[in-house]
């Protein structure tokens, strides 16, 4: 069994996702959310659900609305071109539902993006 302490394990992690940031592109919502869990698991307060359902559906919204916006496409405009019906993109986009997984492909398709970003 490894003999690290907790908290040493926790620092390393930490600097593993400060690097990932760096090197990888992480966007800054999502590494300030890792940073704050670090934090408050360092403390042992942290919430157990701070990366729950509310968070997903946040990024997810976030992220596909500005995917459109960088495409200059409107929800019509997109839900035309992939097949999601646009009630359904204006629900992801104000964090009520998250996509499925036919959704998602559709959606990544014709934002010519990788469609785990929408899951």
């Amino acid at each position: 069994m490894d003999d690290t302490p907790p908290v040493k394990i926790i620092e390393t992690e930490f600097a593993r996702c400060e690097l990932y940031a760096k090197y990888r592109g992480i966007d800054d919502f999502l590494y300030e959310r890792i940073k704050a869990f670090l934090e408050a698991f360092c403390r042992g307060s942290y919430d157990p659900n701070i990366f729950g359902d509310n968070f997903l559906k946040s990024r997810i919204g976030q992220r596909l609305w500005q995917m459109r916006q960088r495409r200059g496409l409107t929800q019509r405009e997109l839900s035309e071109v992939s097949g999601v019906p646009q009630s359904e993109i204006s629900r992801y986009e104000r964090h009520l539902r998250i996509p499925g997984s036919q959704s998602a492909r559709r959606l990544g398709v014709a934002l010519n993006c990788e469609y785990w970003l929408f899951l």
